[in-house]
């Protein structure tokens, strides 16, 4: 019947994904309106587990090397915390691949890997899972050469191959070769070139010569740039960061250096390119594809100390104003004690130019145990960006310090300089890697800031002072 035939395809689903012990039925209800409506009620149980993961015919590499390899893992005491254990039948189907690429990298270039044996336990709770290996013999690289269109010269491009004759031939450092050799006719406009190995075995010698075929094709001119994704972002804050424009010649290295520039911003989630053929045979068109996420935030929060009494925060912070890359803060802190008002801005690209203008403001209050602190200032700075990586920033800041409500514990040689006025000038140098400018997670970032203030500037205080800030990670993204 119908319903027979829905249950069981059911409990094939289940079964797909290790619920073997899963029990199907079906019931018809009545609706108030007199309506049929058919229900299944499913029992899903335990689901199955790997109980042995095993090898056969392995003789270079042990049991436990190959169980690293593959990602299907057998049960353990912490499985519940890293998922060893759980059936999965694509992945089983996957470690087959896992497999070959392993030996295919450490030069067996004959291996071959039979799809795995599965069988489940009568009590149909355990899977054991085998894979049939045959090794075959080990090579090494025998000689390497290139063919076809020829950028420079053979001896030059196979200069910079890490494959090299008499290594262990390995899949995984020739595909980067041939990423290396695509980019490369890339970056000078080949966007189309077709780079493909032909790989010759030798039995008796044990060698494998590799020709390296490249066809480069037309030079490539990007015809025309689409945006798409950007709901709140300007299209030309994101045009702003290419390096890459209309009817410039394709460089694969410049595509590249564009989508991290893009994603240092902090604006999206992710950025895709896609290159269609435009057209002329010898045109393409850059679609832009971006997938923004939220870039501002907004706090408030309140409590009680028996030291300030009540205690209110609020705050809004925000990178991308109305989608033109201006970023902008309000906060305010209020208390018996103490209260703050903060106010800054900053276009990064001042009039659609490289240079960035910044201000910011601010009023505080505090009321210490022996004097009460009332500030006000503000600054302004106008910086630049060089080689992508490095940015310099001329800044002038001033502030205005009162004090008063002296107790009578204060000396009076702390009231004769209390108030006052500072005016200072800085310098700012920065350097810049990360990967996302707003939430990091690796690159580098130093900064230098030299500050002068005296009263040539108008001001009431003399000083001189550098600040030195570094975050570092290796995984730099230059």
């Amino acid at each position: 019947t119908l319903f027979r035939s829905s249950m069981e395809k059911i409990s094939a689903a289940y079964a797909k994904k290790g619920y073997y012990l899963a029990s199907v039925d079906y019931r018809l209800e009545t609706t108030e309106q007199g309506e049929a409506r058919l229900v299944f009620d499913v029992r899903e149980n335990q689901g199955v587990i790997v109980r042995r993961v095993t090898f056969v015919g392995n003789k270079v590499f042990k049991d436990k090397a190959l169980r690293d390899v593959v990602k299907t893992k057998e049960k353990s005491f912490l499985g519940f915390l890293t998922g060893a254990g759980k059936y999965d039948e694509e992945k089983i189907k996957n470690d087959s691949l896992f497999l070959t690429y392993h030996y295919l990298n450490n030069g067996y270039l004959k291996v071959k890997v039979s799809p795995p044996k599965v069988t489940i336990s009568k009590d149909k709770r355990y899977i054991f899972v085998t894979f049939n290996i045959h090794e075959g013999q080990q090579y090494k690289i025998g000689k390497v050469s290139l063919s076809g269109d020829i950028l420079t010269t053979p001896e030059e491009l196979t200069g910079l191959l890490k494959t090299r004759k008499g290594d262990i031939y390995s899949q995984k450092v020739l595909e980067e070769d041939l990423l290396m050799l695509t980019d490369r006719y890339g970056d000078e406009g080949y966007a189309y070139a077709s780079i493909n190995p032909i790989t010759t075995p030798d039995d008796e010698t044990l060698t494998a010569d590799i020709n390296i075929q490249a066809s480069k094709g037309r030079r490539i001119t990007i015809e025309r740039i689409n945006i798409e994704g950007n709901t709140t972002t300007r299209d030309k804050v994101i045009r702003r960061e290419m390096e890459l424009m209309e009817n410039d010649r394709y460089s694969e290295r410049l595509l590249r250096r564009s989508r991290e520039r893009l994603m240092r911003l902090g604006y999206f989630e992710d950025v895709n390119f896609a290159t269609p053929r435009g057209s002329r045979d010898d045109t393409m068109i850059l679609n832009i594809i971006v997938k923004e996420k939220p870039t501002g935030s907004f706090n408030i929060s309140a409590g009680f100390s028996t030291y300030e009494h009540f205690i209110f925060n609020a705050s809004v912070q925000k990178e991308n104003f109305f989608g033109y890359g201006i970023s902008g803060s309000v906060s305010a802190e209020l208390s018996r004690k103490r209260q703050l008002f903060m106010l800054s801005v900053n276009d990064p690209y001042f009039l659609d130019s490289n240079w960035s203008v910044g201000a910011s403001g601010y009023r505080s209050a505090f009321s210490y145990t022996d004097f009460r602190r009332e500030a006000s200032g503000g600054d302004i700075s106008l910086g630049r960006r060089f080689m992508d990586y490095f940015y310099a920033q001329l800044g002038y800041q001033a502030e205005y310090v009162k004090i008063s409500d002296y107790s009578l514990a204060v000396p009076q040689v702390f009231r004769a300089n209390d108030s006052g006025v500072t005016s200072a000038l800085s310098l700012t140098l920065s350097f810049d890697v990360r990967d996302n400018r707003i939430y990091p997670r690796k690159g580098d970032y130093a900064t230098v800031t030299q500050e002068i203030s005296g009263t040539k500037l108008g001001g009431d205080n003399d000083f001189y002072r550098v600040n030195f800030r570094n975050s570092l990670d290796r995984k730099s993204v230059v």
